[in-house]
């Protein structure tokens, strides 16, 4: 069940990312059909390399964390995979 509610929340920032994006500009995310689910740790298996990645610019953090002085800009790699039961992101 822990690991459900992460998996959702990942893929809940990823869209927040995907509709901040879309709004900004036209980008397309293109998703790629695999033949077995990806391991969801952190890592990138080797079916992540199929999925080309949509280069995500955030002009702002959604939150502020403490003590940090880096830049309030960020870019993040979106990919997408699907089997025959879901969408991975």
């Amino acid at each position: 069940m822990k690991r459900c509610k992460s998996v959702l929340g990942i893929v809940g920032v990823a869209l927040m990312l995907l509709a901040s994006a879309a709004l900004a500009q036209e980008r397309v995310l293109t998703s790629v059909k695999t033949d077995a689910a990806p391991t969801i740790d952190g890592k990138m298996d080797e079916a992540w390399s199929k999925a080309k990645p949509l280069a995500v610019e955030l002009g702002k953090l959604m939150y502020e964390p403490k003590n940090y002085k880096g830049s309030a800009k960020t870019t993040v790699n979106v990919r997408s995979l699907y089997d025959g039961e879901n969408i991975y992101l």
